[in-house]
């Protein structure tokens, strides 16, 4: 079992705007897509949140 956090940031208001699309995009994409989202929302919170590129993606359950 995992945990997923991306329930939190899809609501989360420090979450910037455009992850949090990325992330609702990847949750109604199919399978075959939802990695590229959550990739794209890896990036914006890199970029735009400050985080470094592995606390990203271990965020978005990118990375174990």
């Amino acid at each position: 079992m995992s945990l997923s956090f991306l329930p939190l940031l899809v609501v989360e208001e420090d979450v910037p705007v455009l992850a949090r699309s990325a992330i609702r995009r990847a949750k109604t994409a199919p399978l075959e897509l939802r990695r590229v989202y959550l990739m794209e929302a890896a990036e914006v919170l890199y970029r735009d949140a400050h985080l470094s590129c592995a606390d990203a993606r271990e965020l978005l359950g990118l990375e174990p």
